[in-house]
């Protein structure tokens, strides 16, 4: 992405209501205007987030300092399922490093956990590590099947497992000092609020995420999201006029597509169709009832 578009959609995002910049990717750390635009974002007023890998030197993570509100770390589960889902054999072990020096440079810290088959049963190992961490926020959400997890089988989520994970997260989120949430909507319905329809509501209000991905195109919510709901290309139109068509043109029936979407996604989690589990000692088991 030319620079030269981000800072312009960010102007237009802040003058429509928005407050916070969420850098993720892909790895950020590779974008080379990454300072300028975290620079920018505090001259709008904006409070700032990275999601990272954790595999940089301390050095370049240093240079943020004062840039970044919060970062977190992405992490696929223990050691072995992390190392295999990156390809890399060092992978978690750069994620324990930089955790280990995380906190001399920003706030706070968080871990950006991708719920799968396998690493949701890791859950309760993790909160642990994480804990020993002295993270912030523990963060939970569905695997998104993009860049390299595209093509692992290993990276598939059952709908009994976000059950699963949905089940024991809310039930241990007391138990540890740090934050814990789950994001229980996957991409095809990830809708956190409903989806004001009142076209003379500021757009913040509205929709109140909006995401940018590679190609310049703005879309609700949620990398991946359904393209007919695209609020712009910034290739073609800014960030304000996209909003103003959408807002003009779709909204209504984006918020009636929104609503279907929260309750079949809601039907699903909420309705006991398959076995869950007990907990004893932060251990999980199988039960049929």
């Amino acid at each position: 992405m030319d620079v030269g578009l981000v800072l312009q959609a960010m102007s237009d995002a802040v003058d429509l209501g928005y407050t916070t910049l969420s850098v993720s990717g892909g790895e950020p750390m590779l974008y080379p205007d990454l300072q300028e635009i975290l620079l920018e974002a505090k001259a709008l007023g904006m409070s700032t987030s990275v999601i990272t890998n954790g595999s940089f030197p301390e050095s370049a993570y240093a240079k943020l300092e004062g840039l970044v509100d919060v970062i977190g770390v992405s992490l696929d589960g223990n050691k072995d399922l992390h190392n295999r889902i990156r390809q890399n054999i060092t992978a978690f072990d750069k994620v324990d490093r930089f955790l280990d020096f995380s906190s001399k440079y920003f706030s706070a810290t968080g871990i950006a956990y991708s719920l799968s088959d396998p690493s949701w049963e890791d859950l309760p190992e993790m909160l642990d590590y994480a804990d020993s961490k002295k993270v912030t926020l523990f963060q939970v959400q569905p695997i998104e099947s993009f860049g390299r997890a595209r093509d692992k089988g290993c990276v598939a989520l059952a709908s009994a497992n976000l059950k699963r994970a949905f089940i024991f997260v809310n039930t241990v989120r007391c138990e540890y000092p740090f934050s814990i949430q789950m994001n229980v909507f996957d991409k095809a319905s990830a809708i956190q609020t409903l989806v004001r329809t009142d076209t003379t509501e500021p757009a913040a209000d509205c929709i109140d995420l909006l995401v940018m991905d590679e190609k310049g195109r703005i879309l609700p919510y949620n990398y991946g999201f359904d393209e007919r709901w695209m609020v712009a290309d910034l290739r073609k139109i800014s960030l304000k006029e996209g909003w103003e068509r959408f807002r003009l043109d779709k909204l209504p029936a984006f918020g009636s597509w929104c609503k279907d979407s929260v309750d079949f996604t809601s039907g699903m989690i909420f309705t006991p169709s398959e076995p869950f589990f007990n907990r004893s000692q932060k251990k999980l088991s199988l039960v049929e009832d």
